[in-house]
């Protein structure tokens, strides 16, 4: 029986993570070859695609000996299947027939995915398998402009998800969040296996990940969050990191950086890119000038001249 199980995920969602797992456990539990889930085939679809575009990528999918076919799909791509499916019968029964199956892979921390996203971004990678401790996306840093523009792509990404989902009937579809899956990967496992029509893990404990790859970057990807919160919780109001820097707005992150120091410097070096020594004399600057409440001219164009955002 001819059967296709495809993943629609976002960007930096993990799901090349998850794919893995599962790819590598089905391979070691029954002997299945299904690693194109974690493959983007249908990538290459734009918008002058049609029927035979999409049949053609289809057809050349590989089918593992037990009849199942696998791949993965981003928004984009998801897209196009859609459409190419409201159109004709064959790619609709390709992809939402009775005989396709769709593990959709979200994550809830959006903030997370979007530094992840923005990192990725920067260093021109997104998938590392090597030694993590010398991955090369360690030596970027973010700016809140690139941040901000990773998080307005990935919360539209996932909400495209969320109406893609929609899209689907009960039973055809499983949805995991990242986060959810890291914390119990033996228990999704077994429920992706179920969904499959396998027998669920009777034990959870033999359960092992065999996935090879990397997260990376982790402390750099912490700063990034923390530093955008510590702007996002004051800067809100301003709609965007575009606007042009106030008075009032100045007084505020210079008053934040004295009453919080050892926040400010790690905020101010990674994140906002402030050099250790304007960072020691714009901290010294202000609290000078903090009891009376009075920002100079100067000590304004100082921070203006010193703040990328």
């Amino acid at each position: 029986m001819e059967r296709g199980i495809f993943i629609a995920s976002e960007v930096r969602s993990g799901s090349t993570y998850v794919a893995e797992c599962l790819a590598y456990h089905l391979d070691h539990q029954f002997g299945y070859s299904l690693y194109a889930l974690a493959n983007e085939y249908f990538a290459r679809l734009n918008d002058t695609s049609t029927e035979a575009d999409v049949m053609e990528i289809y057809s050349s999918l590989y089918r593992d000996k037990s009849g199942w076919t696998s791949s993965k799909a981003m928004c984009g791509s998801l897209s196009i299947l859609v459409r190419e499916a409201r159109r004709s019968a064959k790619v609709n029964s390709a992809f939402f027939g009775t005989s396709a199956f769709w593990i959709i892979v979200r994550r809830r921390d959006k903030v997370k995915q979007a530094a992840s996203l923005a990192l990725a971004r920067a260093a021109g990678f997104y998938h590392y398998y090597g030694d993590v401790t010398v991955s090369p996306d360690q030596a970027h840093q973010i700016s809140v402009r690139q941040l901000e523009d990773a998080l307005r792509a990935v919360e539209l990404s996932d909400t495209y998800l969320d109406v893609f989902r929609q899209h689907l009937q009960d039973g055809q579809y499983i949805e995991i969040f990242y986060e959810d899956f890291l914390e119990s990967e033996a228990k999704f496992i077994s429920q992706i296996r179920e969904f499959m029509g396998l027998e669920r893990l009777a034990d959870f404990s033999s359960y092992e990940s065999l996935a090879k790859l990397k997260s990376t970057a982790h402390k750099t990807k912490a700063d990034c969050v923390q530093g955008f919160k510590f702007w996002l919780l004051e800067n809100y109001h301003a709609k965007t990191s575009r606007r042009k820097l106030t008075h009032r707005t100045v007084n505020s992150v210079a008053r934040k950086m004295v009453d919080d120091l050892d926040l400010a410097i790690s905020v101010a070096e990674r994140h906002f890119k402030i050099k250790p020594n304007a960072l020691h004399k714009l901290i010294l600057e202000s609290n000078g000038r903090r009891r009376s409440g009075v920002m100079t001219r100067r000590h304004v164009n100082l921070i203006r001249s010193i703040f990328k955002v």
